[in-house]
């Protein structure tokens, strides 16, 4: 049955309208109720939803034009600016997507309902995109789960059209299936609707709320502006029930997942296959919870070489969790992936098994087993496990206040699956963990803790952890490295040193030796040491040094000595302090200046006695 009305025509021909309320549009036959809502009909609106007319004029940030042509009255909403247009535009400035209703800008409307009870909820919308397809509905200041989640797949039609599907209901992947979105009326009277942005640009032209009268036996759609299409059937609901399944799908490593392969697949022994479990809900719209997959193979039969990080080994199963999964479409999954290895030869089974919190009404699809025909060879060693730590900082000497950055690196270099991997260091008192520049994996105290599931074989973790040295001193970062089916302990552990020490102030040198003392006249011109180097003066006559010290920047102190000498004067030696090694004493303006002084010396010593020796020989004459 086909009805087509307006507000008139329908007052002349049912004689069953009920009181408005702000131009809602409300009739009621043997097989619904009908409720109309023109979008522009708010009781109040976010200021990003802007009424366009005809007359609207068009704004930089609407990429998609001016609909109102074929809009219920010539009016419509739609939340601009339009920022994000295509899937690889950026989700903001502005926000442009939110994901749960409530979040994102809205508009409410007063309905008074006649009666109590379930109304599916049709929305008119022109989309134009895969981006502007989505909105959510709200009842009361609530957003339930039915009314999250609006979709539109009607981007091609290029025109106005309805939906009441929910995005991922009832095994149509997106698109969803029509009438799953809905509010629950506690009682007739006046309540507020309300619609809430999930992507921006979106145009709405009219909202329909819809109750069956006909006790499930028709299925009335709202089609064009204000008509309504009924065809024999049944709706679809949300029972609490779900229908999970889980199947096993082995191919040989490397296999083509989509070549033929035989049934039983067939392998040698020794070689691996990659076992699938892929988990789907089939049912129309209940999501499934807490799921858990149990995978068993026969002891001694396999090794388990890798699989996904949601699994561990509890026993001789294998157990992984799942949080939850809506319903899905054909040949969507969700799939947990091993690799294993046959030990053993012969038809070989491997039984999987799926449970979830929630009540299962088809339980014989829950369990399922995959069967490999492993041809005789050369059995594969014993499994092992063997974990190994690097440490590494990326310098050995900071300032207090520098950050001191350690990296890490595990690897499993054995043929099993390391379980339950953690790595600590205790922090030594004088150095601070950044908490905020951690990976997720760890956890930051007086102990930084990393923690891993598992590590599959020839895998590995590596991970950089920020530390700030808030006191001077040497300070020993000691990892250790740990796993609970570790079979080689003596390579978890490693251990790295860090000297901290107080910043340098600027303009003082480091390991630099000053001599300070009074610099004698020079003649020839005044020859300055550097570098550690005692400051002087050279003289060709004489030089008399003047008494004092001559002090180095380490602890060492040297004096100088008072007298005079006549040519070069050189000062020189080694300092060593703290900081070092400093410069060797300067160098004289002439080396042979002092050899020629000391040899001139020697000379007139030497004229000296042998005058005086001569003298003493010589006779007295005695005048009489």
């Amino acid at each position: 049955m086909r009805v087509s009305f307006n507000l008139a025509l329908s007052l002349a021909m049912f004689g069953l309208f009920l009181p408005t309320q702000l131009a809602a549009q409300t009739v009621q036959t043997n097989e619904y109720i009908y409720i109309g809502i023109e979008a522009e009909d708010h009781i109040s609106k976010n200021e990003r939803w802007v009424t366009t007319t005809p007359t609207t004029p068009m704004i930089e940030d609407d990429p998609d034009g001016n609909h109102s042509d074929q809009a219920s009255g010539q009016t419509y909403l739609e939340l601009l600016p339009d920022i994000r247009v295509t899937h690889d535009d950026p989700f903001s400035p502005p926000i442009a997507f939110w994901p749960a209703g409530g979040q994102g800008p809205d508009a409410d409307y007063a309905v008074n309902f006649p009666e109590p009870g379930r109304y599916y909820v049709h929305v008119r919308a022109y989309s134009t995109g895969t981006e502007d397809n989505g909105i959510h509905i709200g009842f009361n200041g609530q957003w339930p789960d039915s009314g999250q989640r609006m979709q539109f797949c009607s981007a091609a039609k290029r025109s106005w059209w309805w939906s009441s599907a929910q995005r991922d209901s009832g095994g149509m992947g997106a698109c969803g299936i029509e009438k799953s979105i809905w509010i629950d009326v506690p009682s007739a009277g006046q309540h507020t609707v309300s619609i809430s942005a999930r992507e921006d640009g979106f145009e709405i032209d009219r909202l329909v709320l819809l109750k069956d009268k006909s006790g499930n036996t028709r299925v009335c759609t709202p089609v064009n502006i204000d008509d309504v299409n009924c065809r024999n059937g049944s709706i679809e609901s949300a029972d609490e029930f779900v229908d999970v399944r889980v199947r096993v799908i082995t191919l040989p490593e490397g296999a083509d997942p989509d070549a033929d392969q035989p049934d039983p697949v067939e392998i040698d022994q020794g070689d691996n296959i990659t076992l699938t479990a892929r988990i789907e809900n089939l049912d129309n719209f209940d999501t499934a919870n807490d799921i858990v997959l149990t995978l068993s193979p026969v002891p001694g039969e396999w090794n388990m070489l890798a699989m996904d990080d949601r699994c561990e080994q509890v026993g001789t199963e294998f157990e992984c969790l799942l949080d939850s999964l809506h319903p899905t479409a054909p040949d969507e999954f969700a799939p947990f992936v091993f690799t294993m290895q046959a030990v053993e030869s012969g038809d070989l089974r491997i039984d999987a098994a799926v449970t979830s919190s929630d009540v299962d009404d088809t339980p014989a699809n829950d369990v399922h087993a995959g069967l490999v025909r492993v041809i005789p060879g050369t059995a594969p060693e014993p499994l092992t496990t063997d974990v190994r730590l690097n440490m590494d900082t990326d310098k050995n000497r900071y300032e207090t206040g520098e950050t001191i950055g350690l990296s890490v690196f595990i690897a499993n270099e054995g043929n099993n699956v390391a379980e339950d991997v953690t790595f600590r260091i205790n922090v030594p008192a004088g150095l601070s963990v950044n908490a905020a520049a951690l990976p997720s994996a760890c956890i930051a105290g007086a102990q930084l803790l990393c923690s891993f599931a598992s590590i599959n074989p020839a895998d590995s973790e590596s991970f950089s952890v920020e530390l700030t040295g808030e006191s001077e001193g040497v300070f020993t970062l000691n990892g250790i490295l740990e796993a609970s089916n570790d079979d080689n302990a003596s390579n978890n552990i490693d251990a790295d040193s860090v000297l901290v020490e107080a910043p340098v102030d600027a303009g003082t040198t480091s390991g630099t030796s000053t001599t300070s003392g009074t610099a004698g006249s020079a003649t020839d011109g005044d020859d300055t040491a550097t570098d550690g180097a005692t400051a002087g003066s050279t003289t060709d006559g004489d030089d008399t040094a003047t008494d004092g010290s001559a002090t180095t920047s380490g602890s060492t102190t040297f004096s100088a000595t008072a007298g005079s000498t006549s040519g070069t004067s050189t000062t020189s030696g080694t300092d060593d302090s703290t900081s070092g090694t400093t410069g060797t004493g300067g160098t004289s303006s002439s080396n042979s200046g002092a050899a020629s002084h000391w040899f001139a010396l020697l000379i007139l010593l030497v004229l000296s006695a042998r005058c005086y020796g001569w003298h003493q020989g010589q006779r007295i004459a005695v005048r009489k």
